[in-house]
């Protein structure tokens, strides 16, 4: 840049200085400075906006169903209503090849119990 501007006045029979130079370059580096900010805001900017848009795209979506649906309770019949659980003689092994680390355990686990 700074050849160019040293050139460019050099031809018009202008002399340029050291300190002329520097301070193009001064400039030149602020305004690529300010430019770096001032992209960084419109992204920011466009970022908020498409914010916006996706909010307003999803008001206007038609509400879900109710969770409950009528007449769901009798299929629930055949369902467990306790949360019991039964181990009977359970033996198991990590992989074909090792030995069994459980062998033969039985045991039972009520309903609301935490382990």
């Amino acid at each position: 840049l700074a050849l160019v501007v040293q050139s460019r006045y050099h031809f018009f029979g202008l002399p340029v200085t050291g300190a002329e130079v520097g301070l193009v370059l001064r400039y030149a580096l602020q305004f690529a400075q300010s430019m770096e900010s001032f992209l960084q805001s419109l992204t920011q900017t466009e970022l908020c906006l498409v914010a916006i848009e996706r909010i307003s795209s999803y008001s206007q979506l038609p509400p879900e169903a109710a969770l409950q649906q009528p007449g769901a309770d009798a299929a629930l019949g055949a369902w467990p209503s306790k949360g019991d659980i039964h181990f009977k003689e359970v033996t198991m092994r990590y992989r074909a090849d090792l030995p069994t680390v459980l062998n033969g355990i039985s045991f039972r686990v009520p309903g609301g119990t935490r382990l």
